[in-house]
């Protein structure tokens, strides 16, 4: 909870706001009014367990000119986030765990990075994010996979911390990421387990001409162990176009285990990156061993097949 601390507007003379350059306010309430007065000099605002509405927020962005990063954590009385486009120079926004916001609202015109966590569904809109390199997103329905190259061509790296719980599989991309260089997904086997698709991922490599590393995490309990571990003919093993990635270097899978989709995967990546160097398959997220060091071998043999 909140402490019920009020900090007060009168330490923030006309002098003293002019002056600075980064604020980082935690635990205690703040509000400030339409006549606060202006950030001229602030670059960095960190707001962190903070007693705050979206209006006040507001009053408090509108005059700052030269922000560049905009830091909000648990500010829970936010419920509609609105960036101003007089916001020239903001190029960092990050939202975490604000567990009332329903709205996010950004007019920023270049906005290059944007972290947002939460588990729960946030109506997003970036405005013209053509210049939005950087993106982290987690919680389900913050954007739609598919469209995001559209929505964001510039896009270099991209981290999605979770998928929705009712995801199976890969969307379906609606076009290409041309300069995504970097992509790290996390698929928490506590609500996927068994059920996903991770063949279907390969969908994300046809779509990244460009991409150079590949991080996959995956945490699979051990109940989800005993389903769906690959048995039989690696000529049974599903198969897509190889396209050719002549940029990806390195694969890492943590949290692997022996799913036939992820077999499958793994295989795929095998023949499709041309300069691939690096294949790192880590079970420190899996309770899953090969203690059969003939299972074991047996799943090398269908990767490399």
């Amino acid at each position: 909870m909140i402490p019920t601390y009020n900090f007060p507007l009168s330490l923030l003379s006309v002098k003293n706001v002019n002056s600075i350059r980064y604020l980082s306010l935690s635990f205690c309430a703040f509000h400030p009014t339409v006549k606060f007065g202006c950030f001229r000099s602030l670059k960095r605002l960190h707001l962190h367990f903070l007693s705050i509405t979206g209006d006040e927020l507001g009053h408090l962005l509108s005059d700052s000119f030269a922000l560049e990063q905009l830091e909000l954590s648990f500010c829970n009385n936010i419920k509609c986030l609105k960036v101003p486009r007089v916001l020239l120079r903001l190029s960092y926004l990050e939202v975490v765990f604000c567990s009332r916001l329903q709205v996010i609202e950004s007019e920023a015109p270049n906005l290059s990075s944007f972290c947002f966590r939460w588990i729960h569904h946030v109506r997003i809109s970036l405005g013209p994010a053509l210049h939005v390199k950087k993106l982290e997103i987690s919680g389900s329905g913050a954007f739609h996979h598919g469209q995001l190259p559209t929505i964001m061509p510039s896009l270099q790296t991209l981290t999605i911390n979770s998928l929705s719980k009712k995801m199976t599989s890969t969307p379906s991309l609606h076009s290409k990421f041309h300069q995504l260089k970097y992509l790290n997904i996390r698929i928490p086997g506590e609500t996927h387990g068994p059920v996903y698709d991770y063949f279907s991922l390969a969908l994300f490599l046809d779509a990244s001409p460009c991409l150079e590393t590949l991080i996959l995490r995956i945490h699979v309990p051990e109940s989800h162990l005993k389903h769906g571990l690959f048995s039989g003919d690696p000529s049974n093993l599903r198969e897509m176009p190889r396209h050719g990635n002549e940029k990806l270097k390195r694969v890492q899978i943590d949290g692997f285990y022996p799913a036939k989709s992820l077999l499958e995967l793994a295989r795929h990546l095998l023949g499709s990156a041309t300069s691939l160097g690096c294949l790192a398959l880590g079970t420190n997220y899996c309770s899953c061993k090969f203690g059969d060091k003939d299972f074991g071998k047996c799943y090398l043999l269908a990767i490399g097949t």
